[in-house]
């Protein structure tokens, strides 16, 4: 099963994640200057794609990080699976939209089963919101989209607004680092068990 990390990148020269990420892309677009629609470019896949900032990376980790630089201390919730890195920029991920994009056309060919997005937004929920619209497209074709819920904190209204997306899945904002890890383990499990997100279950 492979996960796609939609964040800064992916190191994919990291000994905890080598030779498991099996797709590593840097992420461009015209940002809707042509008219029509274009697709997603996206570079040839590449070693390390999160070069500034390494949260990219620590996400990746988190899945599936095997554990080796530590002796297994610190392995990820799923060290088996493989990673699809798609880097949506640096200091501010203007390419979110190409890299669902990418998803929708070619996570398939990957295996893409769950995609993790530990991005938000400043802004409130909108149906509408082409984010929102890719996310019910990816989770109709059994991709289970897994979002933070935020940094702002535990107060009234303070999800992440994609987090509250149908379809998409979120850990509550004053859940613990443990019960985050738990949440994404059940998230990454309920695909490897089921085969499909858990809210689709008969």
């Amino acid at each position: 099963m492979t996960v796609a990390v939609l964040d800064t990148g992916v190191d994919g020269t990291h000994s905890d994640l080598s030779g498991r990420v099996v797709q590593n892309l840097k992420l461009a677009d015209t940002q809707s200057l042509g008219a029509g629609f274009n697709y997603p470019v996206a570079a040839p896949s590449l070693p390390n794609t999160d070069q500034a900032y390494g949260h990219g990376t620590f996400v990746a980790g988190v899945i599936a990080g095997n554990g080796q630089q530590s002796g297994g201390k610190y392995a990820g919730v799923a060290p088996n699976a493989n990673i699809l890195g798609l880097s949506a920029g640096d200091a501010s991920l203007v390419f979110v939209l190409s890299g669902l994009d990418y998803l929708l056309i070619s996570g398939g060919a990957f295996n893409v089963r769950v995609v993790n997005c530990s991005f938000s937004a400043n802004t409130v929920f909108d149906i509408n919101d082409p984010v929102n619209i890719a996310t019910k497209m990816l989770t109709d074709n059994g991709v289970n989209v897994v979002f933070s819920a935020g940094n702002t904190g535990p107060g009234e209204d303070s999800l992440n607004p994609y987090s509250v997306a149908p379809g998409s899945s979120a850990p509550e904002p004053q859940m613990t680092r443990d019960g985050w890890l738990g949440f994404l383990r059940e998230a990454i499990s309920a695909v490897r068990c089921f085969g499909q997100p858990w809210w689709r279950q008969a």
